[in-house]
C-alpha cells in the first residue's frame, strides 16, 4: 500500500480476500503454521493467514502475504506441481489427513513451507486481528527485530532481510551480507525505500 509499503500475510491476504469476494470468487481464509527449517520446528500455532479459492470443482491455495517463498500462482489442492518463476510448488497431504502442506522444490527435493488444515475455514479478519497485533509488535517476533522487505522480480524475488540480501533468480538463490550504508542503499535501489541506520 502506501509509501510503497506492503504489509504482513494479514493484511495482504486479508486485502485480496476482500477483493476476491468481491469479484464473485468463493475465497476463505485460513490459517496456517509456518516451518522453521532452520532449526526444524513449527512457530506460533495458526498464525499465518492465507487463503482457499474453490473454481468450480477445484480447491486451490492462495496466499500474497508469504515473503520470499511465495508462489504468485494459485496452487491446486491436490499435490499436482505448479511452475512458478522462482520454483515449482505443490500441496500435499499427509498419511493422516490431518495437515496439509504447501512445499517448493529446493532442487535438491520438496521442502515444506507451512502446513495448514482444510476445517479451518470460519477464520475472519476479528479472530486473526491478535495475531497480527502480536506478529507486528513482540520482541521476539523477525518482524520487529530488523527490515523484511520483498518484491517480485521479472525472473525470481529479492528480499531483504534485517543485513542480508537475498536474489532469487528461478532455482538459483545468492546471499550477500550487508553493512549498514549498503543496507540503506539496497533499500533505495530495490524497494524505493528510505531508510537511516545508525
Amino acid at each position: 500500500m502506501l509509501n510503497n509499503r506492503g504489509g504482513v500475510c494479514y493484511e495482504l491476504n486479508g486485502l485480496f480476500h476482500h477483493l476476491l469476494q468481491e469479484l464473485g470468487y468463493e475465497a476463505h481464509l485460513m490459517a496456517g503454521t509456518v516451518f522453521v527449517a532452520a532449526n526444524q520446528t513449527w512457530a506460533l500455532e495458526n498464525a499465518h493467514l492465507l487463503m482457499k479459492v474453490s473454481l468450480k470443482t477445484q480447491d486451490y491455495l492462495v496466499d500474497f502475504g508469504f515473503g520470499g517463498s511465495c508462489p504468485r500462482v494459485p496452487v491446486p489442492i491436490n499435490g499436482e506441481a505448479v511452475v512458478d518463476r522462482d520454483g515449482n510448488y505443490r500441496v500435499t497431504k499427509d498419511e493422516t489427513e490431518t495437515y496439509y502442506y504447501l512445499q517448493k522444490d529446493s532442487g535438491e527435493g520438496w521442502e515444506i513451507l507451512y502446513r495448514f488444515s482444510t476445517a479451518l475455514t470460519a477464520w475472519d479478519l476479528e479472530q486473526i486481528h491478535p495475531y497480527c497485533v502480536a506478529t507486528e509488535t513482540a520482541p521476539e517476533t523477525s518482524f520487529t527485530k530488523g527490515y523484511f522487505l520483498s518484491r517480485v522480480t521479472e525472473d525470481g524475488r529479492i528480499t531483504l532481510l534485517g543485513n542480508t540480501l537475498i536474489t532469487v533468480k528461478g532455482n538459483d538463490k545468492f546471499k550477500e551480507k550487508l553493512e549498514n550504508p549498503q543496507i540503506e542503499e539496497a533499500a533505495r535501489r530495490y524497494f524505493e525505500l528510505i531508510i537511516k541506520l545508525n
